[in-house]
């Protein structure tokens, strides 16, 4: 196996590391400050989820959210378990859930 040899050329003098040894000189390290980056990009609002609850166990749920976006969607049933099922978006403010069989719970939007 060869040895990795680093050089770090700074002022007043380059320094040699090797693995396994000291370096010959005290390493300071300084942060550096640069100009502030452009900001960024407005944010997609997942601060503000919807919880619909569906107390009463249907095949489908319609959800109207107006959140103004198509949300990410967990369901969970009345035992906390999340359930799968075929989320249609049909606008960027409502959607439907159809499950395989008959569901009570809660979806939750983001």
């Amino acid at each position: 196996m060869s040895e990795l040899e680093i050089e770090i050329d700074v002022l007043p003098a380059p320094v040699k590391l090797r693995p396994g040894t000291a370096p010959a000189k005290e390493i300071l390290v300084l942060p550096v400050t640069g100009p502030q980056g452009p900001p960024g990009p407005p944010g997609t609002g997942t601060a503000n989820p919807y919880v619909h609850t569906q107390s009463a166990p249907a095949g489908t749920w319609s959800i109207t959210h107006n959140l103004g976006r198509i949300p990410q969607v967990t369901v969970l049933n009345d035992n906390n378990e999340v359930v799968i099922a075929d989320i249609t978006h049909s606008s960027n403010n409502a959607l439907s859930i159809v499950f395989a069989s008959p569901q009570s719970g809660a979806a939750y939007l983001i």
